[in-house]
């Protein structure tokens, strides 16, 4: 099959991670063209593994964004729409295309284009909720014009039902993503003996959003005792227009009274060293992530998590067993399940080693290529 894919972003980020695991499996039996926006990470990310992918740089995909709510930002989008029309003809006519699999609904209007010319697959990794107007154009419009969707987990497919007709219903389902195995093996770095401080990470993007100040907020929580004894990292970068986020951040840590605990790193491609490396992995969003990567990379790491219970991360957590779930912006009970693992390295390890059989059963690439194939194959 001669698969076209539409992708509108280039940054190392979970959905674009969980697209990369899906090229490894689907150029095994398709011939991909990829659209990406720009050079940049991703791409990278993609030579480095050997994905055998023929790349096209496009900067005229019509996405959704914040500047398509202005006269110019719609023009544009309209111009842009225009020209991808010829692009997914040129490319019908080149390559005989059979699908167009589009990653994420920022790439919507990709569909429409598809609409009556070719059969496309649309898959999903967010939860649009705001403004409410907008999510309930953007999740009808995906529902109308896909032919099938993939949801990453049942919030994701829940929050594209809420607002659409219910006789849409039929072309959602929902794959849990899988991620590789870069951890060596069960019990790897469990322990990281030798070492004096306890280190706690959050991985993500540096906004509200994602809760970097409610980690910032629980870390003041914790007794003198308790957070000099710890390292916190927070590695994460900006989002597109989102530099000021980091230059608060930096400041905030500065006057923050446990400053000399607390580290901050800019996002690197590879950060599964990072991750080896912590004891306690928190992944506090206060959005509704749809289903993180990050819980999966610290279930497979073997350690403890802690993240928030209002997304996807309830079908991977369990609680009290593999970490645990605490409620977005509870700054007491984000600090008290800190302490809790801070204090108890026995209790660390069973946490970690739960986590990481729980992923050897649910999450790995094979469990993943199995159930997305079925999925993506179906008709």
């Amino acid at each position: 099959m001669n698969l076209l894919v539409i992708n509108p972003s280039v940054d190392l980020y979970g959905s674009n991670r969980i697209l990369a695991n899906t090229l490894i499996f689907l150029q095994k039996e398709h011939k991909i063209t990829l659209i990406l926006p720009s050079d940049g990470p991703f791409k990278e990310f993609l030579e480095q593994k050997g994905v055998k992918v023929e790349v096209i740089i496009y900067s005229q995909l019509p996405i959704i964004s914040r500047g398509m709510f202005s006269f110019s930002g719609m023009v544009e989008l309209i111009q842009n729409y225009r020209q991808s029309k010829i692009l997914l003809k040129t490319l019908q006519e080149k390559h005989a295309i059979d699908l167009v699999y589009v990653n994420t609904q920022s790439a919507l209007f990709f569909l429409r284009i598809c609409k009556n010319r070719v059969p496309n697959v649309l898959h999903v990794h967010e939860i649009v909720e705001n403004p409410a107007l907008v999510a309930k154009f953007i999740n009808r419009k995906s529902l109308k014009w896909a032919d099938k969707i993939i949801a990453v987990s049942e919030p994701v497919k829940g929050n594209l039902l809420k607002y659409a007709p219910v006789r849409f219903s039929y072309k959602v389902e929902v794959v849990l993503n899988g991620i590789e195995d870069v951890f060596g093996g069960e019990g790897r770095g469990l322990n990281n003996e030798g070492r004096s401080k306890i280190v706690i990470t959050l991985i993500g993007r540096i906004k509200p959003e994602k809760g970097i100040w409610f980690f910032l907020d629980a870390i003041a929580a914790l007794s003198d005792e308790v957070a000099r004894r710890c390292i916190f990292n927070i590695v994460g970068s900006a989002a597109p227009n989102g530099e000021s986020w980091v230059e608060k951040l930096r400041s905030d840590i500065e006057h923050h009274k446990f400053k000399e605990n607390i580290k901050y790193t800019s996002f690197i491609t590879d950060v599964s060293d990072i991750q080896k490396e912590a004891d306690i992995l928190v992944v506090p969003s206060l959005m509704r992530d749809p289903f993180p990567t990050t819980v999966l990379e610290a279930m497979a790491a073997g350690k403890p998590v802690i993240a928030t219970n209002n997304g996807g991360a309830v079908q991977a957590i369990s609680h009290g067993e593999t970490g645990y779930l605490i409620a977005p912006g509870d700054i007491k009970q984000f600090a008290a399940y800190m302490e809790q693992l801070i204090e108890n390295k026995d209790l660390r390890n069973s946490l970690g080693l739960n986590g990481r059989k729980t992923y050897a059963s649910r999450f790995t690439m094979k469990e993943f290529e199995a159930s997305f194939l079925k999925t993506f194959l179906t008709r």
